[in-house]
């Protein structure tokens, strides 16, 4: 099978080689690829950004990627074969596992895979994964109440434009945090209103807005200090 690899960081170092096809384990389904995303954990990883984070003993070369969508080809003891054929969503843990999904064959355990609806185009669903789930687990983590006010800060982006349509979905008051030229993105995403990153005071930006600041912040622009003069005196 194809995979993309990198034997030592550095982008420039990326390549797409031929290797042995996977099998799958027990509890664990054999996924012909259809598509795959390239995220910025992606170039992390190829930079060596994250080297320090790999598992130890781990060695070179690495296959990136977190997400595909595709068909189930083969299964492992303990799957019920019935799923071959079947249109799946696929998550990798890639930190613990080191199966990158950026390749033509990936063997997943079964509780890494759901069902895809075949009308969903294979591009965009492979963004659910890695970036829908962390806008879903930062939401879990607030702890917020419908009526409660939330800025996210780049609320355009891959894991902010998820984390501002399950907020509104939710009955949260979304102020999105964005580049000047982004804000009818994240109002049509869901946000009731939007300010400039770029604003010299970020905090009374959103404070004008909403008086005292917001109940909480999720913080996916990675903005840190500026974004925190956002949330209210006992906030999240």
């Amino acid at each position: 099978m194809k995979a993309v690899q990198v034997g030592e960081f550095g982008v420039d170092q990326i390549k797409v080689v031929e290797v042995a096809d996977p099998w799958p384990g027990h509890g664990e389904v054999l996924i012909a690829t259809g598509a795959a995303t390239i995220n910025p954990a992606d170039f992390a990883v190829t930079t060596g950004a994250v080297a320090a984070r790999l598992p130890w003993g781990s060695a070179p070369p690495y296959t990136p990627g977190w997400d595909l969508v595709g068909r189930i080809v083969a299964t492992g003891d303990g799957v019920d074969p019935a799923v071959v054929g079947s249109r799946i969503l696929g998550f990798s843990l890639w930190f613990e596992s080191l199966r990158g999904t950026q390749a033509s064959l990936v063997a997943l355990p079964i509780g890494n895979v759901v069902p895809a609806p075949d009308g969903l185009p294979s591009a965009q669903l492979t963004t659910v994964g890695l970036n829908g789930l962390t806008a879903w687990r930062g939401l879990a983590d607030l702890k917020l109440a419908a009526g409660e006010t939330l800025a996210i800060t780049g609320a355009s982006g891959s894991v902010g434009g998820f984390a501002v349509e399950l907020a509104a979905a939710r009955g949260f008051t979304v102020i999105g945090v964005v580049r000047a030229e982004q804000k009818q993105d994240a109002l049509e995403l869901g946000a009731a209103a939007a300010v400039s990153a770029a604003a010299a005071d970020l905090g009374a930006a959103v404070r004008e807005i909403i008086p005292g600041g917001a109940d909480a912040l999720l913080d996916t622009a990675s903005i840190a200090g500026p974004a925190l003069a956002a949330i209210r005196d006992g906030g999240k």
